[in-house]
């Protein structure tokens, strides 16, 4: 039984792989100028928000298919994790600190949250409790 599991699951990955480069996945185009990206984010709006390491913030409003940089209030390129939360705010970890858009990503704001290093996930919590990890803890 175990060699015919070795035998067959190679096979059965060929397959998965080949449907999911053909059926499912889309390349929907503007990405080719925008370096590293590093995560996105969906707004409650239709927005979608792509973070680029050493390249910025971008914003599509038309389903991916044109970008715009949005980094007005940023003060590093560093981008490295994004957060939409329930009530349409967009939170932004950086090399060291985190930033929050409440207009859609025309703005940027710094939370005030100076960390020192490399901010990798923020997540919600609910009840406007968020968490960050950043280097060596949670906050």
């Amino acid at each position: 039984m175990k060699n015919m599991v070795k035998l067959l699951l190679p096979l059965l990955l060929v397959q998965l792989q080949a449907i999911a480069q053909t059926d499912f996945w889309q390349l929907v185009g503007g990405t080719e100028s925008i370096h590293e990206i590093i995560d996105v984010a969906f707004h409650p709006n239709g927005s979608i928000f792509l973070a680029s390491d050493l390249g910025g913030m971008y914003r599509s409003t038309d389903g991916g298919v044109t970008w715009s940089a949005i980094d007005e209030g940023l003060t590093t390129p560093y981008m490295r994790c994004l957060l939409v939360d329930t009530h349409g705010h967009i939170f932004l970890g950086t090399d060291s600190r985190i930033f929050k858009s409440t207009d859609n990503g025309d703005h940027w704001v710094d939370v005030n949250l100076s960390t020192g290093y490399w901010v990798n996930s923020i997540v919600s919590g609910g009840d406007n409790t968020l968490f960050a990890e950043f280097g060596y803890g949670i906050y």
